[in-house]
């Protein structure tokens, strides 16, 4: 845990020392800052010592964005994901981006944070799939054994994901609401797969 403290206060010199830099050169004005980490281990949170859950504290990262035309000292609940970055950047700096760019720019979130952006985000590690609505998580993962397990966690009333209401009568309609979602999601990224012939990316 000491650990931890140490390295955010480090992280915390190294932001400031960035934006005193720009601030001495006069182009904090015009300049687009994005803060973003990856979303580090869990420190207990489930009983995990561990990096990587289909949970919300493995899935969550700290993302803030500064510069011109963006709303000052406000936060947003809209939905985003890493691949909505850079046509965000692109469309800030009015750069065409490349047709291949998957993500959609959430710049009008940026200007005004009540607007959302998306209905769901999806996530994937390994052999699990999650989907996430503004209410909802569903994941769906394959076990050692080729067993498909399920959990559903309602953030409304249960944000730390205590209780797994997957199979609660009351959630059903729910459950296959974001099952069909994360279906879709599984599906569309699939289909990316081929287009942007990732087998050949990585050969």
């Amino acid at each position: 845990m000491l650990g931890y403290y140490a390295a955010v206060s480090f992280i915390d010199q190294q932001v400031g020392d960035v934006l005193a830099t720009l601030d001495e050169l006069g182009i904090r004005e015009n300049t687009i800052v994005v803060l973003a980490s990856d979303h580090g281990f869990n420190l207990g949170e489930h009983n995990f010592w561990t990096k990587h859950t289909m949970l919300e504290t493995s899935l969550r990262i700290p993302m803030i964005i500064a510069g011109p035309n963006i709303a000052q000292n406000e936060k947003t609940d809209a939905l985003v994901e890493l691949v909505d970055v850079f046509p965000t950047i692109t469309e800030i700096t009015k750069v065409t981006p490349p047709a291949t760019v998957q993500g959609q720019s959430f710049v009008k979130s940026l200007q005004d944070p009540s607007v959302n952006h998306k209905k769901q985000i999806y996530s994937r590690f390994k052999k699990g799939d999650s989907v996430v609505s503004d209410d909802f998580i569903f994941t769906s993962y394959t076990t050692a054994d080729n067993t498909i397990e399920e959990m559903l966690y309602d953030h409304k009333v249960d944000p730390h994901e205590t209780n797994n209401v997957v199979n609660e009568a009351s959630y059903q309609a729910v459950a296959t609401k974001m099952r069909d979602l994360l279906t879709a999601c599984m599906k569309q990224g699939l289909q990316i797969g081929k287009e942007l012939d990732v087998s050949a990316m990585r050969s």
